[in-house]
């Protein structure tokens, strides 16, 4: 690990550095994936019911 940004306690906001690696050149790249969202497989309607007043 070269670098942590930020301290315990500290907030680091979305898409801000949180720490650095340092990794051999040939090893440097995506580990794991992402995971995929599937489509939702069931569709509902819905309805408004507005009060008249």
């Amino acid at each position: 690990m070269i670098r942590i940004h930020g301290a315990p306690g500290d907030t680091i906001n979305v898409g801000e550095p949180l720490v650095v690696f340092e990794v051999p050149d040939d090893t440097a790249g995506i580990v794991g994936t992402v995971p995929k969202d599937d489509a939702p497989k069931r569709r509902v309607r819905l309805s408004a019911v507005l009060d008249e007043d």
